[in-house]
C-alpha cells in the first residue's frame, strides 16, 4: 500500500492552478455556475478535516489554517471569473471523534460568504452517515440562515425548502 506524502509548495500552488483552470474550461464551455466539492472525503475535504489533514505548517492545525487552501482556491476563482457563480460543497461535521465539529462549518461557510461564494450546500460527513446526519445538517444551515445560498439567493427553512432570487 502507498503511503501519502504532503504536498509541497509547489504541488499545492499547482493544485489551486488546476481548480482555477478547471472553473475557466467551465466558463468557456457557456456554463454560468461551478461547485468546489469539499465534502464526502474528497480533496478539499482532507484538506477540512483534523482527522485527515495531519500538516503541521501553515495549513494544518486549527480550522483557521486547514481552510486556507479552499478559501486561496475560492478567492482566485472569484477574482478572475466574477460573473461566474461559484458553489461549495461541505460536510455539516465529520462524525468522527476529533473530526470537524459544527461550530467550525458554521465559520467557513460564513467566510465563504464574505469571500463572495454564491451557494454552500451542506450535506453529511466525510465516508460514514449516522443516524442523525440530517438533524446535524439541519442545524448547521439554521446556524447560517440559510440552506444554500450566500449571495445572490436567499433561501429560507420552511416545509418546502426552496429559493428564490435576492431583489
Amino acid at each position: 500500500m502507498e503511503i501519502p506524502q504532503a504536498m509541497t509548495s509547489d504541488q499545492i500552488e499547482l493544485w489551486v492552478q488546476w481548480f482555477v483552470h478547471a472553473a475557466n474550461i467551465a466558463a468557456l464551455a457557456g456554463f454560468n455556475i461551478v461547485e468546489l466539492h469539499a465534502a464526502h472525503g474528497y480533496g478539499l475535504n482532507q484538506w477540512l478535516s483534523p482527522v485527515t489533514n495531519q500538516r503541521e505548517d501553515e495549513f494544518g492545525g486549527d480550522i483557521t489554517n486547514r481552510a486556507k487552501l479552499l478559501f486561496r482556491i475560492v478567492t482566485k476563482i472569484k477574482t478572475q471569473f466574477p460573473e461566474l457563480l461559484l458553489a461549495v460543497r461541505l460536510p455539516a461535521q465529520d462524525h468522527y471523534t476529533g473530526g470537524l465539529s459544527a461550530s467550525e462549518m458554521i465559520w467557513v461557510v460564513n467566510q465563504l460568504e464574505i469571500l463572495g461564494v454564491d451557494f454552500a450546500a451542506v450535506g453529511r460527513a466525510i465516508l460514514k452517515k449516522p443516524a442523525d446526519w440530517g438533524s446535524m445538517n439541519l442545524y448547521v444551515k439554521k446556524s447560517i440562515g440559510r440552506i444554500v445560498g450566500v449571495r445572490k439567493y436567499k433561501c429560507t427553512v420552511n416545509e418546502n425548502d426552496y429559493c428564490q432570487r435576492a431583489k
